[in-house]
């Protein structure tokens, strides 16, 4: 049996790549995993409950997510997460400043937590991994 840590259990999605990938074709940037990872370990998690409040923007973006997870997500859905560290991206001459949302799911086998990026426009998937 070997040792599990948390990268073994995170997959990172592909549609956040040109963000975090080894080479951003946009910016030329190097790898940010870490960096988001980082930013993910400050999101402050939620029990989803009746009346639960928060900001505005990560919770529409929250509600988006859990809706497009399809149909039972609320069921399956128990801690939402948001605030944590801003990350910045370039975003052609000017920089962006984006955070990060979570949604944690239980299911017979266990919890995931989910991780996108909140770009105020769109929820960008960036990893998932077994809590």
């Amino acid at each position: 049996m070997t040792d599990e840590t948390a990268t073994d259990r995170r997959q990172w999605s592909e549609a956040g790549a040109l963000y975090y990938d080894d080479r951003n074709p946009w910016t030329g940037e190097e790898n940010r995993r870490e960096e988001i990872v980082r930013a993910a370990e400050t999101l402050t998690w939620h029990e989803l409950s009746p009346g639960l409040e928060g900001p505005m923007s990560p919770m529409l973006t929250l509600r988006a997510v859990v809706e497009a997870m399809g149909p039972g997500a609320w069921d399956f859905t128990s801690r939402v997460a948001w605030s944590g560290e801003p990350i910045e991206f370039p975003d052609g001459p000017e920089t962006a400043t984006y955070s990060l949302v979570g949604v944690e799911c239980k299911s017979k086998t266990g919890t995931t937590r989910f991780v996108f990026l909140d770009t105020g426009l769109s929820a960008v998937p960036m990893f998932f991994e077994e809590v």
